[in-house]
């Protein structure tokens, strides 16, 4: 007979919470014996309570937001390596976010200290990952996989759960018409389109499924409000020193006329290897709209290209944008400055 899934979830939090290293087939194991026979459906109630502890970490362990980092980078490093790949993962491209990603990612959209009228959403959400720093009940989230929604909708922690294609226009797929949100986390799966499904924004012709649907996410934010979006790949540059022709040139393109792009984070993809890949990533941040046509997305000069290679350069990479010390504070000035310094100066 088959166990609850609050009995399953348990079982893999006293795993999780013993000593010694643990793998993911030990979690498997204790699963079967509990009358679970699906390994993918073990996979994800799995990293669904990586989640949730993680959260739990995050907002109850009275300590700094480094030390708490320290310690979701500990756990991460010490997680069960969700490695499983099946005809669905695959399908659907999915590879979950390394949850001291999600931290940093909600800290700078602030959703760890929200205003009470704050709202959230994460368009492309799986376990929740992108969620932990802050509370469940302020995101509105987004699943197409029904093993991932389901866990979403298990006692209902979420303000409200879709299960729609997040490649389309939510305000028609959902009940969000006239909607938006203080903030928006994303990462969307990696996948070319096939070409009667590209995508126009802003006169831009956009032909990946993650630059499509960070486009998309980000139509439902405020203009005042906050984006952190992942998507895949590393951005190359001319020997001019300005982003190669092509669907990373497009996308930017379109981002740079349309938002205030505080940062662009490239990170190894070995950061990523307990998740099942090791893709090389970059992490977008956003600060609101900000539209001008004669804007244009910088050149490498103007751009900080050196690649993210630990949790801990990640983090100071960060720093500035989620410390509210006067040096961080002056730091990150410098920083806006030098991008406004250059941001304009070469058409790419």
């Amino acid at each position: 007979m088959k166990a609850h899934k609050s009995e399953l979830i348990k079982e893999i939090e006293k795993i999780v919470k013993s000593e010694g290293k643990y793998t993911f087939a030990m979690i498997l194991k204790k699963a079967n014996e509990m009358g679970y026979d699906d390994p993918r459906e073990v996979k994800e109630i799995a990293e669904y309570t990586f989640v949730e502890l993680a959260r739990g970490l995050v907002l109850n362990f009275p300590t700094s937001q480094k030390t708490k980092y320290d310690m979701l980078v500990a756990a991460y490093k010490r997680q069960a390596g969700l490695n499983l790949r099946t005809s669905t993962s695959i399908l659907l491209q999915q590879y979950s976010t390394p949850i001291p990603f999600g931290y940093l990612m909600g800290l700078y959209c602030g959703v760890n200290k929200p205003k009470p009228e704050d709202r959230f959403f994460e368009p492309s959400a799986g376990n929740g990952a992108l969620t932990v720093a802050g509370e469940a009940r302020l995101f509105t989230v987004n699943e197409i996989d029904d093993l991932r929604a389901d866990n979403l909708k298990y006692k209902g922690k979420y303000a409200a759960v879709y299960s729609v294609d997040g490649s389309k226009n939510f305000a028609i797929t959902t009940p969000l018409q006239n909607y938006s949100f203080d903030a928006v986390i994303s990462n969307p799966p990696f996948a070319k389109l096939n070409p009667e499904d590209y995508e126009e924004f802003g006169g831009y012709t956009l032909k990946d499924l993650d630059h499509v649907m960070a486009c998309q996410a980000l139509n439902m934010m405020k203009d005042n409000g906050k984006a952190a979006i992942i998507v895949g790949g590393h951005t190359q540059w001319d020997d001019k020193g300005r982003i190669q022709k092509g669907k990373n040139l497009s996308f930017l393109s379109y981002l740079y006329k349309h938002y205030n792009v505080e940062d662009i984070v490239l990170v190894n993809g070995d950061l990523y290897s307990k998740m099942g890949t090791s893709f090389d990533v970059r992490i977008i941040l956003i600060n609101g709209r900000s539209y001008d046509p004669n804007r244009y997305a910088p050149n490498k000069i103007a751009t900080n290209a050196n690649v993210v290679q630990t949790f801990d350069e990640l983090y100071q990479r960060f720093l500035p944008f989620i410390s509210h010390s006067e040096a961080s504070n002056a730091q990150a000035q410098r920083i806006r400055l030098l991008s406004l310094k250059y941001k304009f100066s070469t058409k790419s």
